[in-house]
């Protein structure tokens, strides 16, 4: 028998015989649990807000944004025509003679670093065609440059709003590589590479060397790049290296395509993986904007292709050695590195931490001695990744995935404290974005394109952006670009990191058009006035009881107050609640557009075009007015059918109540701020607490004619006593 059936069973005996004694004992059993709810809601009726987010800009149409931002911008930088801005030594005057001479006057417009600006005088410019202005203001520049006194001239540049986008016709599809954020053309898992490119597209002089299975010299994308400069193929074993030979200057990928047991007994069959292609198209070893195929993370880089990996993977040995020729250092047998790497990217790994390669230790403390930074997969076995090698070596950047919501992706990215960043790695099993293709990172493989997911995704995305870095600051350290990585990361909370995964994603620009974030929302802390609230409840509603039941009663009030002070932790509540949070967040904007209310959402953020947002955080879900009233109807003393009525239809009302409230709230915020703080603060919060407090009680009453017919008809007296019995309703202390 359950327990509860049995409790039930020993209560319904003595009912019987003293059904208006004990009616009165658990009417006044009820509002004792009734003022306690009311006390213990109140004390906690904080933990039902959400986190309101600050108002971001509204995002624009579509069109209108293509029109403003994707432009392509011209070849040639725009300048005022007729316009030179002149910077002269502090005690040269403007020599208005020679000026005058020259067509030209000085405008009484003084710059804020106090530069002068001169024109051609308006009279001489109408009389000149469009291009004679613009070459007669670089002639003036030019001129003027050669003045004394001078210490630069310069055209009055025209800048424009651009988000640089190259025109590679696959590039819409690479989600990893947008700005972060929800509005059009962005994503929430994107890096901000647009943004990164008005500043940078890249510098020849930066090398970064792809250590991986080799590349695919003749892809359609590849073929004639300046960014290819060849390298080395350093896998010693001919059978492993699979192209007929050991070791040579030719790093062109035969393919790694294995059969059933060919690497170890019971290993299974693989085909050509083209690995090392699809990571250096990450990193930019294709003519970005070149108008074929896809975009690299650089326009302008020298990739670097040392082959390592081949048939059953690749050697220590040969791995060491190619970690110390990219660096431009010597390794016995093979030539000097004419172009040595100041970045390294090594997509491999396998399982023990580095402590059991000491060798591999040592070849990246030499390469990183000599400047090079060291970019390494964590590995794809979501595992703790201080268990894998080259992840958990010291001086290396090592990189877990990221998916399009910019969340990790547990189901197989490695994690931990060797983590320094996540980037985007892609998951082939999801759509976020809705476009009909799976959300893999999409680069170059033999014969095509194709989107692939893994921590070796990630790794050049990491790669790609510190040469972006170095192509502006080439004096960056090792140490310094680890820094920078871990300063510019978009921060990430538990629900899209649930385990470790380093500073957060990679940001190699920083957003500019949306706000940051908002840090995890904090529950308001528990506080000693709180706490004594809590205690105050326990010893009123413990000297009103009777002794029989104070066991009893006191095993639930240390239940409930446990759970209602678990509340307050929300680093202990919030992982656990986290798919709940997400599941709100969905089920929220479902119900807004079927209400026929715009809104767009990015994990827990649910935002409108006209700029109100807010985050569904995890005091949203509706999980406290649940459990107030599922502890009060445990504590009440009736049947376990009875009990089960309750839950029934309690819960799933008090559910629906709290998406009103987060819908009505979207709706006020859209419409009517200073409503909706009313609402937020005061309001729902009122009609959530006396929803728990009616339907309890309406519960109450219910069960208890109900279990007064019962015992009733059980003596043969219906209805002569349930007609006398007092219910919560006619006591007068209500």
């Amino acid at each position: 028998m359950n327990i509860h059936d049995a409790a039930w069973c020993q209560c319904a005996r003595p009912l019987a015989r003293k059904s208006r004694k004990y009616s009165r004992e658990h009417v006044e059993e009820a509002m004792r649990l009734a003022r306690f709810i009311t006390i213990g809601t109140i004390l906690a009726c904080g933990l039902f807000s959400c986190h309101l987010l600050p108002p971001r800009p509204a995002d624009l149409p579509s069109e209108t944004v293509t029109k403003l931002l994707e432009r392509r911008l011209p070849d040639q930088p725009r300048f005022v025509p007729g316009e030179v801005i002149v910077k002269l030594k502090p005690t040269v005057s403007p020599q208005s003679d020679r000026l005058r001479k020259m067509g030209t006057e000085a405008m009484e417009r003084v710059t804020s670093g106090g530069e002068l600006i001169y024109r051609i005088v308006p009279t001489l410019a109408g009389t000149m065609r469009p291009a004679e202005i613009r070459d007669k203001t670089m002639a003036l520049v030019q001129e003027i440059n050669r003045w004394d006194g001078v210490l630069y001239a310069q055209p009055n540049y025209i800048l424009e709003i651009a988000d640089t986008a190259p025109n590679d016709p696959r590039y819409r599809d690479q989600w990893h590589y947008f700005n972060n954020g929800t509005g059009p053309g962005q994503s929430p898992g994107g890096i901000n590479l647009p943004r990164a490119w008005d500043l940078t597209t890249g510098s020849s002089q930066v090398v970064v060397a792809v250590i991986d299975t080799g590349i695919l010299p003749t892809h359609e994308d590849i073929a004639g790049s300046p960014n290819y400069i060849g390298g080395f193929d350093m896998i010693s074993d001919p059978a492993r290296a699979n192209d007929g030979d050991g070791r040579d200057s030719d790093p062109t990928d035969p393919g790694d395509a294995v059969a059933d047991s060919e690497c170890f007994p019971g290993s299974p069959p693989q085909p050509d993986s083209w690995h090392g292609t699809h990571v250096a198209g990450t990193v930019g070893v294709g003519k970005t904007n070149n108008g074929v195929g896809v975009a690299g993370v650089n326009w302008n880089v020298r990739v670097q292709a040392v082959r390592v990996l081949g048939k059953c993977g690749g050697t220590i040995a040969d791995i060491n050695d190619a970690i110390r020729w990219a660096a431009g250092l010597p390794v016995p047998g093979a030539p000097p590195n004419p172009t040595p790497a100041k970045v390294i990217s090594m997509s491999l790994g396998g399982r023990g931490p580095c402590l059991l390669s000491p060798s591999t230790q040592a070849a990246i403390d030499d390469a990183v001695a000599a400047g090079v930074t060291i970019v390494v997969a964590a590995g794809n076995e979501a595992s703790d990744a201080s268990g894998f090698l080259p992840a958990s070596c010291n001086h290396v950047i090592t990189v877990a995935a990221s998916d399009y919501r910019g969340h990790l992706v547990t189901r197989y990215s490695n994690f931990g404290s060797v983590v320094a960043i996540m980037a985007p790695g892609g998951d082939v099993t999801r759509d976020d974005n809705a476009d009909g293709q799976n959300d893999g990172v999409l680069s170059m493989i033999q014969g095509g394109y194709a989107r692939y997911n893994g921590t070796s995704m990630a790794t050049p995305h990491v790669a790609g952006a510190v040469a972006l870095w170095l192509a502006r600051e080439p004096h960056l350290s090792p140490p310094e670009v680890l820094s920078r990585l871990q300063e510019t990361a978009l921060p990430r909370d538990s629900t899209q990191c649930p385990r470790p995964c380093g500073a957060g994603l990679l940001q190699v620009a920083k957003r500019a058009d949306t706000p940051p974030p908002p840090p995890p929302p904090k529950a308001p802390g528990l506080t000693r006035t709180d706490l004594a609230g809590f205690l105050l409840v326990l010893v009123i509603a413990g000297l009103g009881r009777r002794r029989s039941a104070d066991a009893r009663f006191f095993a639930f009030m240390a239940v409930f107050t446990g759970l209602v002070v678990l509340l307050f932790r929300e680093e202990l509540v919030g992982p656990a609640l986290a798919p709940l949070t997400l599941w709100t967040a969905r089920m929220t904007v479902l119900l807004l557009h079927w209400v026929g209310v715009e809104a767009v959402q990015a994990a827990t953020v649910i935002s409108h075009p006209d700029g109100f947002a807010y985050e569904i955080a995890y005091s949203c879900v509706g999980v406290l007015p649940v459990v107030l009233f599922a502890a009060a109807v445990l504590a009440y003393p009736a049947a376990l059918v009875h009990r089960l009525v309750a839950v029934t239809i309690g819960l799933p009302t008090l559910l629906a109540l709290n998406f009103s409230r987060l819908v009505h709230l979207f709706y006020l915020g859209v419409h009517n701020r200073a409503d909706f703080e009313v609402w937020h603060e005061y309001l729902w919060r009122s009609i959530i607490l006396l929803s728990i407090i009616g339907l309890w009680l309406s519960w109450a009453y219910w069960a208890e004619r109900r279990s007064t017919r019962l015992a009733s008809q059980a003596n043969g007296k219906v209805g002569s006593e349930s007609h006398s019995r007092l219910s919560p309703f006619q006591l007068s202390g209500l």
